[in-house]
């Protein structure tokens, strides 16, 4: 009775075709598109995604820390993750200009959000919400993503892949461009303490890649 059928992950041909069509004009399309980018190349879980602060991240050793004194990860495990930059280059060079933008341009601080909850105020003489840019604070949780990633597959005719299945497809691509030592690496990107757990959890073929 509790059989189910596990969703096919997302290809990297689909990944990169949402990424590719997602505009980049404002200061919320820019760290949407950052947001799907930074996703491929670190497969973060979209919790710990959302409370990252400007200080978790180096550009330069294109690391991530997810510092469990803040960063909500699993288990609140503090894990280093490194850019898999290979998996998609283009999605790393979107990560590292929106780096880049929040220092030149919006001006955040170390503390501040990597990606900030998008500004809602009031509208005095309409009384109504409006957007109005960007705040300095957190999400509050990780709707907003999934919410992003449905706009994104939509925009270019596919069906809507939840963040966490941008693991799978990664750790796929994995098995058949990494060596042992490198899926090792990735695993433990992951916050995997085994690369078995890696294997076992996200190593699953689709029925046509089983025939």
């Amino acid at each position: 009775a509790r059989a189910y059928r596990e969703k096919t992950p997302p290809t990297l041909e689909e990944l990169e075709k949402a990424l590719k069509a997602m505009p980049n004009g404002t200061d919320i399309e820019k760290r949407d598109r950052a947001i799907f980018a930074f996703m491929i190349i670190t497969c973060v879980r979209d919790d710990s995604l959302v409370s990252l602060k400007i200080e978790d991240v180096d550009a330069v050793q294109k690391t991530v820390w997810q510092n469990p004194k803040h960063v909500r990860t699993k288990r609140r495990k503090g894990i280093v993750t490194r850019f898999v930059g290979q998996v998609m280059p283009c999605a790393e060079d979107i990560v590292l200009d929106w780096l880049k933008y929040t220092n030149d341009k919006l001006q955040l601080k170390s503390n501040d959000p990597l990606f900030p909850k998008t500004l809602v105020e009031v509208n005095s003489e309409t009384l109504s919400f409006e957007v109005r840019g960007l705040s300095k604070k957190h999400w509050a949780n990780a709707h907003p993503v999934r919410e992003i990633f449905k706009k994104a597959f939509q925009a270019v005719g596919l069906p809507y892949f939840n963040p966490h299945l941008f693991r799978k497809t990664v750790c796929k691509w994995g098995l058949i461009n990494l060596t042992t030592y490198e899926y090792k690496a990735l695993s433990q990107n992951l916050g995997h303490e085994h690369a078995m757990t890696t294997y076992n959890s996200y190593g699953t073929l689709t029925e046509d890649e089983q025939l």
